[in-house]
């Protein structure tokens, strides 16, 4: 309550070159047991992941810490995009800002539209690693989101229409990590539905009433 609420910079901009525009969000990450929160940094214009944290509670402080590591490692955007969450309204989250003269730019509420490349990442996290796992402890999952997202970080060096899967290509704006998981889990789909195919012609024949109950 009594945070300053900033307006949103990014309307209409052109983004052209790293470290331009650097956005922030935080997910929720279901576990086996219980769940933790993932705050990333990403950089609009190359959608690298520039820092990252996991916590098991929504405080200011694993936003604060993974912005101060992007800071210390990639230097500073002149924009710095958030929504209006209270982690990124509090002076210890904007004084890291001002102090480095960083331009700070905030979504409009209920837009999450504004920070839709973000919002991309998420998609592709959860799909792709989260929704695929059922992480035991705190441990167990911070290991496997990292091992993903330096793989995603990999995968978004390849600009768009790039060759990423020998004669498929990258429709312009999407993310490579995210078609790259499309492909295989498309692969998969088809397979499972060969086997099943196979398994109900081995095992249940037409009869009079047509087929009978499938496997």
């Amino acid at each position: 309550p009594g945070h300053k609420i900033y307006p949103y910079l990014l309307r209409g901009m052109e983004i052209t070159r790293p470290n331009q525009v650097w956005a922030m969000d935080i997910t929720y990450i279901p576990m086996a047991r219980g769940f933790v929160y993932l705050a990333v940094v990403l950089d609009w214009f190359s959608r690298r992941v520039l820092s990252w944290r996991l916590s098991i509670t929504m405080e200011a402080a694993f936003c604060v810490a993974a912005l101060e590591d992007a800071l210390a490692r990639h230097g500073t955007p002149d924009i710095f995009n958030t929504d209006q969450g209270s982690q990124f309204t509090g002076a210890a989250f904007t004084g890291v800002l001002a102090n480095n003269d960083i331009a700070i730019s905030m979504d409009g509420k209920g837009a999450w539209r504004d920070n839709v490349f973000v919002e991309r990442l998420w998609r592709s996290v959860k799909y792709e690693e989260v929704y695929l796992r059922a992480y035991d402890s705190v441990g167990e999952a911070r290991a496997s989101i990292g091992r993903y997202l330096d793989f995603y970080n990999r995968a978004s060096e390849h600009p768009s229409c790039y060759v990423i899967e020998g004669k498929r290509l990258c429709w312009p704006g999407c993310d490579p990590a995210g078609y790259l998981g499309f492909c295989r889990a498309r692969s998969a789909i088809d397979r499972a539905a060969e086997v099943v195919s196979a398994a109900r012609a081995k095992i249940h024949g037409p009869s009079a009433r047509g087929w009978i109950a499938s496997i």
